[in-house]
């Protein structure tokens, strides 16, 4: 029998106004969305003002530390509770207060992947493939049991934008399921403990301090400089930066070249007339945008500049 759900959502981003949009479509009840309220310099619509739209009940999600809420949240026989790409950590009293639940999604593979910016450390440990993983939350941070999780793979010039937005497709699919398992029979809900021993958590560090290593392979530095794409959007690394003279230059993107260099790395010299090219430990690698004022511009205007 498939019976509707009283759901709480805790979320941000594109993701949670997606999720929003599609539990709005269904038959199952969103009680409570917790997130951030907009800022007065956030362009577009937010998860807050999407939610107050269409007309649901929408807080604060610091709200969750309110010992008086949390007892009102217990009361309210609330079936599932969800957190997509929200960075709030909950606590052991909320993530108790569902009847069948509360679960994450992580938009990385798990245990392998756990904790901050993991889109991104793929990307710069160069790995081939990443995933996303819909596990239950518990008290240790990504370390509850695996209930759907699916991988694909990383291709050599993917940003780490390009790659959050497949984990959103694929984590939204995942969430769906969990919603349609749970409906029909919550017993049947696969939950698979995660092997630790595999377990690697990322903190908020930034490696290389966020500047580029010339002396370093050209994959490297590629490597990097992918894996802090997310432009237009700010990048939660930064933009890895290049010194030039007195100034340092965040570099936005770059491709291989795959030709072998003599050169001094840190050399430049003009690729085309809108790249140059720089040389590394191995290889020349070509920078095609950079980030000038505030600006992205194509990289050589460096060069035009003097």
């Amino acid at each position: 029998m498939n019976n509707a759900l009283k759901i709480a959502l805790v979320t941000e981003e594109a993701a949670g106004i997606r999720l929003l949009r599609a539990l709005g479509a269904s038959s199952h009840q969103l009680c409570y969305v917790f997130c951030a309220p907009p800022t007065e310099t956030e362009a577009g619509p937010s998860v807050w003002t999407v939610a107050q739209d269409m007309g649901l009940d929408t807080h604060p999600v610091d709200r969750l530390k309110d010992p008086e809420f949390i007892q009102e949240l217990r009361h309210a026989n609330i079936d599932l509770l969800l957190s997509v790409r929200s960075p709030a950590i909950l606590s052991k009293a909320v993530i108790a207060s569902p009847k069948i639940g509360a679960f994450n999604l992580h938009t990385g593979p798990l245990p392998a992947y756990a904790g901050r910016n993991v889109i991104s450390w793929a990307i710069f440990n160069g790995e081939t493939s990443h995933g996303v993983t819909l596990h239950q939350l518990s008290e240790e941070i990504d370390g509850g049991d695996i209930i759907y999780q699916t991988r694909f793979a990383i291709e050599p010039d993917d940003t780490a934008l390009a790659i959050t937005g497949r984990c959103i497709k694929e984590g939204i699919d995942l969430v769906k399921a969990l919603i349609h398992q749970a409906a029909l029979n919550p017993e049947e809900i696969p939950r698979h403990s995660q092997d630790k021993s595999g377990r690697h958590y990322y903190g908020k560090n930034i490696p290389c301090e966020g500047k580029i290593d010339w002396n370093q392979p050209a994959k490297k530095i590629h490597n990097f400089i992918r894996a802090c794409g997310f432009y237009p959007l700010p990048s939660p690394w930064g933009y890895p930066e290049a010194r030039l003279g007195n100034r340092l230059v965040p570099l936005l993107s770059a491709q291989q070249t795959f030709e072998p260099t003599h050169a001094k790395p840190g050399t430049v010299q003009a690729d085309t007339d809108k790249t140059i090219l720089v040389a590394c430990a191995d290889e020349w690698l070509r920078i095609k945008e950079i980030m000038l004022d505030g600006v992205a511009q194509q990289a050589h205007d460096l060069l035009a500049r003097g």
